[in-house]
C-alpha cells in the first residue's frame, strides 16, 4: 500500500481503479517492437485498502495530481444478493 501511495504522489500511474476495498493502479503503457510488430503492455499494481480506511485517508485524492481515479460501485449486484434471500 505504501509503495502505491508514494508512486501515486509522484505521478507514476495513469489510472487508479477502486472497487470495494481493492485498488488497481495502472502504469503507463510500454511499447516494444517484436518481429516488426508493435506490442503494447501495461503493468498493474494491486493492493487492498484496509477496512477502516478510505482513499482520502491514504492520500489518493490530490486534485493537483493528473492521475485518473475511478471508483467502481457494484450496487446492482449487491441489491440482487440482498433481494434473493426473500424470493
Amino acid at each position: 500500500m505504501n509503495q502505491v501511495v508514494a508512486q501515486y504522489a509522484s505521478g507514476f500511474y495513469q489510472e487508479i481503479i477502486v472497487t470495494g476495498n481493492q485498488l488497481q493502479a495502472k502504469k503507463f503503457p510500454k511499447e516494444n517492437i517484436v518481429n516488426g510488430k508493435k506490442i503494447v503492455s501495461r503493468d498493474i499494481d494491486r493492493t487492498n485498502i484496509p477496512e477502516n480506511l478510505e482513499i482520502t485517508d491514504i492520500g489518493i485524492s490530490d486534485p493537483k495530481n493528473p492521475t485518473k481515479i475511478t471508483i467502481e460501485t457494484n450496487n446492482w449486484s449487491r441489491a440482487l444478493w440482498d433481494i434473493l434471500p426473500s424470493i
